[in-house]
């Protein structure tokens, strides 16, 4: 198989703030492609993704992801669950470059969820 990465963003918001997010959401990902994160961005998200692996490791479907990527991908599972050597791996320049190559403002999907029975609008 072809090795593929992604990136999913999402939040909850109102139906009228999609667009105005979404537009946020690009500019920010414009940043980064062009000037880098920061040490201090950088560091916030090492420690949010300390937190996130913390629970993840209580969490039987986690497992079973890391277990299903090492297999379909051929990854070894050890690196797959080894934070401390992913935190080593990723430098504000690694990020810097994949925004530049991953990010195209024109190719990507855009899915929304609107509630069943969206509240009248005011007349």
């Amino acid at each position: 198989p072809t090795p593929r990465r992604w990136l999913r963003v999402f939040f909850s918001c109102a139906p009228a703030n999609v667009d105005k997010l979404r537009a946020a959401v690009f500019a920010e990902l414009g940043k980064i492609a062009k000037a880098g994160p920061g040490d201090v961005y950088l560091d916030k998200i090492r420690e949010q993704l300390r937190r996130e692996h913390e629970t993840d490791l209580k969490e039987n479907e986690w497992w079973l992801d890391q277990l299903h990527d090492a297999y379909y991908y051929g990854d070894a599972f050890h690196d797959a669950t080894d934070l401390d050597a992913i935190e080593a791996r990723v430098t504000a320049a690694d990020v810097q470059a994949a925004a530049r190559r991953f990010f195209t403002p024109g190719d990507y999907i855009l899915g929304v969820m609107r509630p069943k029975h969206a509240a009248a609008a005011p007349h």
